[in-house]
Order: C-alpha cells, then structure tokens, then sequence
C-alpha cells in the first residue's frame, strides 16, 4: 500500500470512529433507562437466562466494543463475559485469528486453542489459558468495516460443561446482520 493509500484509509478509519462515536452518544442519550445499546451481531442473549448487564459501547480508532457481565458483576472483575467487537481493519478472517492466536501465545504459549472454519466464512475459536485464567469461545466474522467477533469468556474454574454447551450453541447461530455483511 502506497503513502497516499495509507493516508486516505486512515482518513476513512478517522471519519468511520467520529461516525460511530457520535452514533453511539445519539443512541445512548435517546435510549430509555434499562435499554441495551445496538448490537453489532445478531446472537440469541436471551437463550442464557441469566440477568446480564451491558456496559454502553467503547469505541476507539481500532474500533468498537460492547461488553456484558452477569447482573451485579462489574466488568472490571468479571467472572463470566460476553463481548461483541468491530475490528476496524482490513485483514482477512485467517490474517485476524492468525494475529490472535500469535498474541495469545505470547501471553500463554501452552495455551489450548481450537479453530473450525465455518461455511459462512467465519472462524470459530475455542481456548483455555491457565495463565489467564480463562476459557473463551469466539467467532471471528468478516464484514465490511472489518472483523466482527462475539465472545464468551468464563473464568477457568468456573467452567460449567451446561453453560459452554448453551454458549457454543448461541456463539453458532450468530449472524452478521444484513447491513453489515
């Protein structure tokens, strides 16, 4: 990529966080108290029926995130998390997970990961980290501001094999909406 490119893209990545950042403060000051912010993935939230509380959407020049702890859990000191992203880039699905994983492996080099290409293009990603203490399913999505990525994490030792099972089946049924794939 060229200078000039490089110029005209992060004028582009400039403009898109002032768009989402104003976005998210018009949405956050007309939202009725109790109301969730926009999601960025389809996902079916309700299908766990425990009372989970999202913090309003954190956006920056690398993108956008929506977090989510069980009600009464700060996500400060999370114990289970459920986490949306926009990843403002312009790197495949593989480039992004291959980056993760490399990241990961510095953090925890015997760290347990395990990755399924779906038929939509997306890549799951299940791993378990002693050193981090935790355990986390993900699926990685291309769309067209860059990658979108669902989350749940869980505490190492407070891994229940039901949870995971509803989870992993939530994290597979999740969808790109129409705008953004």
């Amino acid at each position: 990529m060229s200078r000039d490119e490089q110029r005209i893209y992060a004028n582009i990545m400039k403009n898109l966080i002032i768009y989402l950042c104003s976005l998210a403060c018009v949405v956050s000051s007309q939202a009725a108290p109790g109301d969730t912010p926009e999601r960025l993935i389809t996902f079916a939230l309700e299908k766990d029926s425990r009372p989970w509380s999202p913090e309003q959407p954190g956006t920056n020049i690398t993108g956008v995130v929506i977090e989510w702890a069980l009600k009464g859990q700060p996500i400060a000191s999370w114990k289970e998390l459920v986490d949306e992203r926009l990843l403002l880039t312009r790197r495949s699905v593989r480039q992004h997970v291959n980056g993760w994983k490399s990241m990961l492996a510095q953090v925890d080099s015997k760290a347990e990961v395990k990755e399924e290409e779906n038929s939509d293009g997306s890549i799951t990603v299940t791993y378990d980290s002693v050193k981090a203490d935790e355990m986390g399913i993900s699926r990685h999505f291309k769309g067209p501001a860059g990658i979108y990525v669902l989350s749940y994490r869980v505490r190492s030792k407070l891994q229940n094999a039901e949870t995971l099972k509803l989870w992993e089946g939530i994290i597979a049924a999740a969808t790109l909406p129409a705008d953004k794939r």
